[in-house]
């Protein structure tokens, strides 16, 4: 429940802000943690990881440029 809803909420912010892409990943996890599948939601998670450093690091560097 509790990995459920933290994509969750992730889903939801990313759609707010326009990030589609992780919307859609996290998405596709939410799912794999209300079925109970929580290998497989763990097996999948490095895509996320990795789409949320990209925007933490394109952050990083709008602050830097400002």
């Amino acid at each position: 429940a509790e990995a459920r809803r933290a994509v969750h909420t992730l889903k939801s912010n990313a759609r707010y802000v326009g990030l589609m892409k992780m919307a859609e990943a996290a998405e596709r996890l939410e799912q794999l943690a209300r079925d109970g599948k929580l290998q497989a939601l763990k097996n999948n998670l490095k895509g996320l990881v990795e789409m949320i450093d990209r925007v933490i690091h394109w952050t990083e560097m709008i602050q830097r440029s400002r």
